[in-house]
């Protein structure tokens, strides 16, 4: 396969699905220039992300690394190529919930669990922060009451459950509400953000229409949003950043997003000053 071929498919298929290069890098949590890079034959997709875009562009993973039929090589035909997909985008869940095989029987009992999910939901929605679905499953390799949560192919969290109980499941998804709220700038992904401004959009259509991300990138975005939430702050004021992200481009468009972040906290907590000052005031 040459990388004139893949680019020209991905061009090709992205085209046919009415999808902008903007809209497939959300979806693959990149940037419009790693798209752009690809279609152009410039670069190639990391390997973890071949999956995804078989599967937002409606494309088979055969015809787009030129897979003719019984012409797979052996590690292929032995795993199976929907085996190899399948572990390829587990890489690349924002996040997984794994158990050992002593645990198995207190989320298929029933799915309760999944109602402590939706509460994990509710709660991190009050502070701005969407979950993302959760992945769910066994995991024989760990030991027999071990718990993981994993990101990206990254492990933020384990433990082994000494004792289960009734109340196993619930503090398992409670801890996994925790563990989200922590590393939420490392969970955060294009996709993500892209679902909360369009819900922004359907509230504050005025601040958001012809700003996201005609003005400001999903990507850039995403960037200013990890820098914000690893300074301490709170997503509460996603419609407040962008505001100020946005006038600040206007006259600074060269401002990074670690810039622009610093720059919206301070404005943020300058602007709560004067409302506590003006309160103050009006009482007195």
């Amino acid at each position: 396969m040459g990388i004139i071929d893949l680019g020209e498919k991905i061009s090709r298929y992205r085209q046919n699905q009415n999808m902008t290069q903007e809209e497939l890098a959300a979806r693959m949590s990149v940037t419009p220039q790693a798209v752009s890079r690809w279609e152009r034959n410039q670069s190639l997709p990391d390997i973890t992300m071949f999956a995804d875009v078989c599967r937002i562009l409606n494309i088979s993973a055969d015809y787009l690394l030129n897979i003719e039929s019984g012409q797979m090589s052996e590690d292929y035909d032995s795993l199976g190529l929907q085996h190899i997909m399948k572990m390829l985008r587990s890489c690349n869940e924002p996040v997984i919930l794994q158990f050992g095989e002593g645990l198995v029987k207190i989320f298929m009992k029933d799915d309760s669990w999944k109602a402590l999910v939706d509460g994990q939901r509710r709660r991190l929605a009050a502070e701005g922060m969407l979950l993302p679905v959760i992945r769910v499953m066994d995991q024989l390799e760990l030991e027999e009451t071990e718990v993981r949560i994993v990101s990206y192919h990254k492990i933020l969290y384990k433990e082994k459950v000494k004792e289960i109980s009734e109340d196993t499941c619930r503090g398992i998804i409670e801890k996994l509400g925790d563990i989200v709220w922590e590393n939420y700038a490392f969970i955060l992904n294009a996709q993500i953000v892209k679902v909360l401004t369009d819900n922004l959009k359907i509230a504050y259509p005025a601040q958001i229409e012809g700003i996201i991300p005609e003005i400001i990138s999903y990507s850039l975005l995403l960037d200013v949003l990890r820098n914000f939430i690893s300074r301490g702050n709170s997503m509460r004021n996603l419609l407040r950043v962008i505001e100020f992200i946005e006038r600040e481009l206007r006259t600074q468009p060269q401002l990074t997003a670690k810039e622009l972040a610093e720059g919206a906290e301070t404005w943020l907590i300058s602007a709560a000053y004067e409302r506590d000052r003006h309160a103050d005031a009006s009482f007195g």
